[in-house]
């Protein structure tokens, strides 16, 4: 195993939890996948998404075989699947990158930060389907989300609030800070 698949192994516990095949079905029902489309499953594992793909021009990386989603440059239209969620930020990052027009991941409860939401947002991807549902063996709620590119969201509200008396981040409420008490003024 190369360095670079060593580091990306490691992780935590939790990045390699196969999906149960009801929930990526409804994933790739969502991702509504055209037979002339490129599709990536960026984390194929046992092959849950990449397996049940419909008739598309579909690749996958796994890093078990030494196909290293980082390491993946060609732009794809579509991407499937359910990242490791001790990456998320490169994970989102790059998945960014290569993906032309939506990427349907599962994120757990707490995943779908405001950060990573700004970065969506902040990327031209609008939030266009959500679906809420609960593995009885995993930890947290999970969403299916679908990112489409150009594509306006269905979630309102501003993804980062800041302090309302100095309009920063002033760390108002965090380390032992007063909640209610702006640490500028």
């Amino acid at each position: 195993m190369s360095v670079k698949a060593i580091h990306h192994a490691k992780g935590h516990a939790n990045d390699t939890i196969y999906t149960p095949l009801p929930l990526a079905l409804r994933a790739i029902e969502m991702a509504e996948i055209q037979p002339e489309e490129t599709v990536l499953d960026p984390s194929r594992g046992a092959g849950v998404f990449y397996d049940n793909f419909p008739l598309c021009h579909k690749s996958y990386c796994e890093i078990e075989e030494g196909k290293d989603f980082y390491d993946w440059k060609e732009e794809v239209d579509v991407i499937v699947g359910n990242p490791p969620y001790s990456q998320w930020k490169p994970w989102l990052s790059h998945t960014l990158k290569v993906c032309r027009k939506r990427f349907v991941y599962l994120f757990g409860a707490t995943s779908l930060s405001a950060n990573r939401l700004k970065m969506i947002l902040d990327a031209g991807f609008g939030i266009t389907k959500i679906h809420i549902c609960k593995v009885a063996w995993w930890m947290n709620q999970t969403m299916v989300v679908v990112a489409e590119r150009g594509k306006p969201t269905i979630l309102t509200g501003s993804p980062i609030q800041n302090c309302d008396v100095c309009g920063t981040n002033c760390k108002r409420g965090v380390y032992g800070n007063p909640p209610n008490q702006c640490r500028k003024s």
